[in-house]
């Protein structure tokens, strides 16, 4: 059973092996292997500042959701499938880049949502609500404004 794939999850180690069990937990201080916790959390976060109005605008857009794992490795079978969902540029990636597209789309404008440029993601074992929030702040008199929350 080899490891191909690993990923830090707070203070625990998700790893894929390319025989079952799939995805193993690991304790990171202690190394020992742990219980799988029934879901983990993950944040996309895209970014951006527009210059194409009268005032510079700057976006951050946080998307939060849940993964089930159990309902994962019953719709996922080949362990290079859930490889793919993890990595950079895979299912994962994608839905959460797409999230944040069609959040400030919805909210702003197709032109602001073309220049979002998408930061990255991180694992988390816990999260404090699914959904994406939208933070944005203009500037004025060469000062940047207060940031504003929008709950999309």
């Amino acid at each position: 059973m080899a490891r191909i794939y690993r990923e830090r999850v707070d203070e625990k180690m998700l790893e894929i092996y390319d025989r079952r069990p799939y995805i193993r937990f690991r304790y990171i201080p202690t190394g020992r292997f742990m219980k799988r916790p029934e879901r983990i959390g993950v944040i996309g976060i895209s970014g951006g500042i527009t210059h194409g109005g009268k005032e510079p605008l700057e976006l951050e857009v946080i998307n939060s959701k849940w993964i089930d794992i159990e309902r994962l490795l019953e719709e996922i079978e080949d362990p290079e499938e859930l490889v793919n969902f993890f990595e950079e540029g895979g299912d994962l990636w994608n839905d959460l880049e797409w999230g944040n597209y069609q959040a400030v789309r919805d909210y702003f404008n197709i032109w602001l949502a073309e220049t979002l440029e998408f930061r990255g993601r991180e694992l988390r074992q816990e999260i404090e609500e699914e959904g994406i929030v939208i933070r944005y702040r203009r500037k004025r008199g060469g000062e940047w404004l207060d940031w504003r929350e929008i709950r999309a």
